[in-house]
């Protein structure tokens, strides 16, 4: 029998994912990441485990956490940045340290409840986007390793969301109307502010604009986000929060038209097919931002740069920039710059 160990959070997508896979005939064994014992769903994967008939194990990976996840993003933070921990975690967490874990206990594959998709290609495994556009998540497993993919499984990515509820509900799992799990999880009820008090320092510093003319004050550079409006205390608005500057303690603002970028440039750089300069295809800069048109710049081994047909608004250093064709990813990287050149 083919085992596979899925990684289950006791929600309903995990849960959906386990049972479909229990019912194609693979022998499942469900792993529950512990992390912290305040916010912790190794009792709600249990009790779904137990329900869908199947072995469970509680991984204590939170100094690996500390060290793989919640480090970077705060050292992000402190250069004045806006991390995407998903980006990071995916690939160092769930399917890498996760995934050895699971190999030695005998699987061959991992699975999770994300809707996206592995397609093959003519050269090789691809993670596609998923079949329900409203509920995607390729783009937060776009620096998972293309050497991974055939050892990984996503059992919802074909499905709607109702889909999965509904399945949930036919099988009378508890979980099947269960509130929408948030996008970083170890921040407390999605209040990344809140996670970042008493962790970091902020520091008062100067608001200017793009010419550098003091507006105000700012209570330290990692209270604001590239985008951000409200909460400025400055007149003559509206502006917006352009860039932070954690060398000078500044932020930086301007109109809405002065966050336009047309060139985007990424970093740490993970490659599922060959992508050179001209390479033409649609990407996204955050992840509920909707792919958009543009050509590759430049690629190296470690960055890859676009430039949109039209330019982008709220581009962010720190999040993650995916290029895609049509549905299939071709790239993914760290935003570490843009401009309207």
């Amino acid at each position: 029998m083919r085992k596979t160990a899925v990684l289950m959070s006791g929600g309903v997508d995990s849960s959906v994912a386990a049972l479909l896979l229990r019912d194609r005939g693979y022998e499942v064994l469900g792993l529950t990441i512990e992390i912290d014992q305040s916010n912790c769903p190794v009792e709600r994967a249990q009790s779904m485990a137990r329900i869908l008939g199947l072995e469970h194990h509680a991984l204590a990976l939170s100094d690996f956490f500390q060290e793989a996840v919640i480090e970077p993003f705060l050292e992000a933070y402190r250069a004045g940045r806006t991390p995407n921990p998903c980006f990071r975690c995916n690939p160092r967490l769930k399917f890498g340290k996760c995934f050895e874990i699971a190999r030695e206990m005998g699987a061959e594959w991992i699975a999770t409840g994300h809707y996206a998709r592995i397609l093959p290609t003519d050269r090789g495994m691809r993670i596609a986007k998923g079949l329900d556009s409203s509920k995607d998540q390729s783009y937060f497993l776009a620096g998972v390793p293309a050497a991974m993919l055939e050892n990984i499984l996503f059992p919802n990515g074909e499905l709607t969301k109702e889909q999965v509820r509904e399945i949930a509900r036919e099988h009378n799992l508890p979980v099947a109307d269960s509130e929408e799990s948030q996008e970083i999880c170890f921040t407390p009820g999605g209040d990344v502010h809140a996670f970042l008090e008493g962790r970091l320092e902020g520091r008062a510093g100067n608001i200017v604009d793009c010419s550098g003319t003091v507006l105000g004050c700012h209570r330290g550079i990692v209270h604001y986000t590239v985008g951000q409006r409200k909460g400025l205390g400055l007149a003559g608005g509206p502006y917006y929060v352009r860039a932070l500057d954690a060398e000078k303690n500044q932020v930086l603002v301007g109109r809405h038209e002065e966050l336009l970028a047309r060139r985007v440039y990424a970093i740490e750089a993970n490659f599922y097919a060959p992508v050179t300069e001209g390479t033409c295809g649609q990407a996204k800069i955050r992840s509920r931002h909707t792919a958009a048109p543009c050509t590759v710049i430049r690629a190296t081994k470690e960055t890859f740069a676009v430039e949109f047909t039209e330019p982008q608004w709220g581009v962010a250093p720190g999040q993650a920039l995916v290029l895609y064709d049509g549905d299939i990813i071709l790239a993914g990287g760290i935003i570490d710059r843009w401009d309207l050149a």
